[in-house]
């Protein structure tokens, strides 16, 4: 569109200056200069839209994005001063766009209710934890948009964040299926600047605001999902709790498998890993997966789970398996090093909970390695065993992560024709909008 506006726009500029008319037309025509700046609008849209700028200054961005739409629309509408009847395109537009968005928001109001409220609080390693009520079922991977109505400018823009739970808490569940009540959609969110950085100081004590929920969407395919032998899981960073919910659902299905005295080789396999260089985000982890195993009373090895943590950090693994229990000092990590002194205190988890100690790892069955994953070779390990298995990778990490699992799987993807695996399905789940 940018390209054609450009084409529209230099004839008329050549042509006026070889008649010697350019600056008639600038005075005399309203036609004329609207038609400059929407074209200026529409410049920046196009380059100011780019990646490199976008992620740089995205705050910025933003608001200037919202400036810029409303400047083109606007200019372009009297620029066209109802050429070959254009006005009755622009009124149709609008018409579709208003009733699409009345639509949206009408939906969302019956099925989610307009009095829904957020407990938002830091987790221990510094995340953003939202937790909202919720009456619908969902599946891992899956998202929500969420308009937090009490934070100002910000509340009139939608924020897309992955749940990090499943629905029905273990303690609730009757014959596999729980009550509404239970369903709780839980965000682990990575402050940053902006928004999250505001959202993460609303946070610091916990609070509890009123909120908007359009979802959930996307999420991985279940059927390819279930039809998987094998699962490999691998996040980094704050991806770490995106993987929750696969830990959980992998509890559930081999819990449920043995119930039903079906051979317990039916069930798939996990292979969790996890890399990162924020010391805190470890503990946190082990943490969670200590609770989630605690819930069910169970183990990982009775599950057929394993877990993997790369450090990737400073500091030796002595330094990453420091004892998290002291009451005064909390873990200083790559989202804990946000906040000042005064929110640091309010990161503390309770005393006594599960993320305060970490029982011995060896014990736990969670295996700990220094530097980077090699997940060329952790695909290909995978994917080299039993031909008549099906492979699922799920990743949930930065841009790098996600390029070498792509090509690991694309290399066991031709592997097929050797009859290495009958199938590798792949799931990138990304930090944010790729």
């Amino acid at each position: 569109m940018y390209i054609l506006a450009l084409i529209h726009t230099f004839p008329f500029i050549v042509n006026d200056i070889w008649s010697h008319d350019m600056i008639n037309q600038w005075d005399t025509s309203v036609v004329y200069w609207t038609g400059v700046v929407a074209l200026l609008a529409q410049t920046w849209l196009t380059f100011g839209s780019m990646s490199p700028i976008r992620k740089m200054w995205y705050e910025a961005f933003k608001v200037m994005h919202f400036i810029a739409v409303v400047t083109f629309v606007v200019f372009f509408f009297f620029h066209c001063d109802h050429t070959l009847t254009s006005w009755d395109y622009f009124i149709a537009t609008g018409v579709l766009y208003v009733v699409c968005v009345l639509y949206s928001q009408i939906r969302t109001f019956a099925r989610h209710g307009f009095g829904q409220r957020a407990n938002i609080s830091l987790a221990a390693n510094g995340l953003i934890q939202v937790s909202v009520p919720v009456a619908f079922d969902w599946v891992p991977g899956q998202h929500c948009f969420l308009r937090f109505r009490s934070m100002g400018l910000h509340g009139v823009t939608l924020h897309p964040f992955t749940i990090c739970s499943l629905p029905h808490s273990p303690a609730k569940k009757v014959g596999g299926e729980g009550s509404s009540s239970s369903r709780t959609v839980d965000f682990y969110i990575r402050p940053s600047g902006g928004f999250t950085g505001r959202l993460a100081k609303h946070a610091a004590g916990g609070t509890s605001e009123p909120v908007l929920l359009y979802g959930p969407y996307g999420g991985v395919n279940m059927q390819r999902l279930l039809e998987c032998h094998r699962l490999v899981v691998i996040a980094g960073g704050s991806g770490a709790g995106w993987t929750l919910p696969f830990v959980e659902l992998q509890i559930r299905h081999v819990q449920r498998v043995l119930r039903a005295e079906e051979n317990a080789e039916v069930a798939p396999s996990l292979r969790l890993v996890l890399a990162t260089r924020d010391r805190a985000t470890c503990k946190w982890y082990l943490g969670k997966i200590q609770e989630l195993l605690g819930a069910y009373n169970t183990a990982l090895a009775a599950v057929k789970s394993s877990v993997e943590i790369y450090f990737t950090g400073e500091g030796g693994k002595e330094e990453l398996l420091e004892s998290s229990s002291s009451p005064t000092q909390p873990s200083k990590g790559q989202f804990t090093s946000k906040l000042d002194e005064k929110d640091m205190e309010k990161v503390l988890p309770p005393e006594g909970s599960m993320s305060d100690s970490i029982d011995d790892l060896d014990a736990l069955g969670v295996e700990t390695h220094m530097g980077r994953p090699d997940l060329n070779n952790i695909v290909a390990k995978e994917g080299s065993r039993e031909w008549s298995q099906n492979l699922g990778v799920f990743v949930c990490g930065p841009l790098e992560m996600q390029n070498d699992v792509r090509n690991a799987v694309a290399d066991q993807q031709l592997d097929i024709i050797k009859g290495s695996v009958k199938d590798v399905y792949l799931h990138l789940e990304h930090f944010d909008w790729a």
